[in-house]
């Protein structure tokens, strides 16, 4: 079986819809009738500063009775939300405002803007409680984690670099097959068509070493997956697999079931780290703010 393969190990990225512009179209700041103005204040434009990012992913996914423009300088209007972003661009302002409190490394603004603001987003629990126990009422506060770009996607790459064409039977190509099925598996097996230079490359990129064979006088990829640190998934009673076990995971040689049970020790933990951030997308990030917005103008405004 030949698998063709392109080092280094990696899955092609899908790349993201959103962007980073260069600078802001003049028309984002022409204010449309109608709508409720959220007038963004401070990050510095065209520094490549994940502030900067998530603002146009902001802009992007303004709902059609809100629109986003950025200024240097707060607006007044019963109309106008002014949003600090972040915390350390606060001033006071007759507009109902909104403080993005990253982290407090300038700690007068951090207490200005907690004070004077009326809704407060953080980013984690750590800041949320720290507030709420500096007096500011926790209904003021709204924790929204950031979305995850949809390049950073889960891959679990298995490599055998052996030639299983010509072997196909000693090699275990009925096993490598059968492992090939296994849902979020990505089995790469090199079949001579590789360099020695993307053999090492992709060995220390894999996420394991999977040696399918019936019979072997090593195999030497164990040893050199070993040397690189790359975990090994081998069989039983095959060369000398027997002899790495502290250092190993074994399974029963051709046994395909034996054979997941091993993989899965390392499979499913990598699939439960990539589920726990599974929910965190761009939208979902930008529709929170919405809501935050939605909720402070529906409040009367005390300034």
């Amino acid at each position: 079986m030949k698998i063709k393969f392109k080092v280094p190990v990696s899955q092609s990225s899908k790349s993201h819809p959103i962007t980073t512009p260069k600078s802001i179209p003049k028309q984002t700041n022409v204010i449309q009738p109608n709508k409720k103005i959220i007038c963004l204040i401070g990050f510095v434009e065209g520094k490549n500063w994940i502030l900067e990012k998530m603002a146009d992913i902001l802009k992007q996914y303004e709902p059609e009775d809100m629109q986003i423009i950025y200024s240097k300088k707060p607006m007044k209007g019963d109309n106008c939300l002014n949003l600090f972003w972040p915390y350390r661009y606060y001033e006071d302002t007759v507009a109902r405002s909104v403080s993005f409190h990253t982290h407090p490394e300038k700690i007068p603004a951090w207490n200005a803007s907690a004070k004077g603001a009326n809704h407060i987003i953080t980013m984690c629990d750590k800041y949320t409680k720290s507030l709420i126990k500096a007096g500011v009422p926790a209904e003021k506060i709204t924790k929204i984690i950031p979305g995850v770009d949809e390049d950073f996607t889960f891959d679990f790459v298995l490599f055998f670099p052996c030639d299983m064409k010509r072997h196909s039977i000693r090699k275990g190509e009925t096993l490598w097959k059968q492992i090939s099925k296994i849902p979020g598996v990505r089995a790469i097996c090199s079949d001579r068509t590789l360099t020695h230079a993307q053999v090492v490359s992709a060995t220390k990129r894999a996420d394991a070493i999977f040696i399918s064979s019936m019979e072997e006088g090593g195999p030497m990829t164990l040893i050199e997956a070993l040397a690189c640190g790359t975990p090994v998934i081998a069989p039983r009673d095959v060369g000398f697999c027997d002899e790495w076990t502290d250092v190993i995971i074994q399974y029963d040689k051709g046994n395909f079931k034996s054979a997941k049970e091993a993989i899965d020790t390392l499979l499913i933990p990598k699939q439960k780290r990539a589920e726990s951030v599974k929910e965190y997308t761009w939208k979902k990030w930008a529709e929170a703010h919405f809501a935050v917005f939605r909720k402070v103008f529906a409040e009367p405004d005390d300034k």
